[in-house]
């Protein structure tokens, strides 16, 4: 009878451990989610206002992409741009084209990523997009259980 009870317990405190841990990790991961945004709309602030700030970042974990009215890439901090496709249909354009501003996210189900999207429409009609590419948890949970 003891026994029973002991083991009712100790799973009842397990599933509140497991459930407690879960809900920090959602809030603590929407969290850096909002950081990260705000820390991207710093920076396109200073990029909308120096073009030789493009030069700059190279090495960075961030990706500039420079669109035209049209949706031609006309610069991208990664790749070549001629390569690239049309970003019209991209919903952070689309949503700065309209708004002024625009974000997004998109997850990666082979890499386990997480990539942020930011773009803000230039005076000129062109939009100025930045990403982020974010761990998953997915990535954390598999780096943990790796040695195991």
């Amino acid at each position: 009878m003891t026994g029973k009870i002991f083991r009712s317990c100790f799973l009842v405190g397990l599933a509140m451990m497991v459930l407690c841990t879960a809900l920090f990790l959602v809030v603590m991961t929407n969290k850096h989610e909002q950081t990260v945004y705000a820390e991207m709309r710093q920076e396109m602030c200073y990029v909308r206002h120096g073009k030789d700030y493009l030069t700059t970042l190279t090495g960075t974990q961030e990706r500039l992409t420079w669109v035209a009215k049209d949706g031609t890439v006309l610069y991208d901090s990664v790749a070549d741009p001629a390569t690239m496709e049309n970003h019209a249909d991209r919903a952070e354009i689309r949503q700065a084209e309209e708004e002024g501003s625009g974000q997004s996210k998109h997850l990666s189900d082979t890499l386990l990523q997480k990539t942020l999207y930011y773009a803000v429409r230039l005076d000129d009609g062109t939009v100025l997009r930045l990403a982020s590419v974010q761990t998953t948890m997915g990535v954390i949970l598999l780096g943990v259980l790796q040695p195991v």
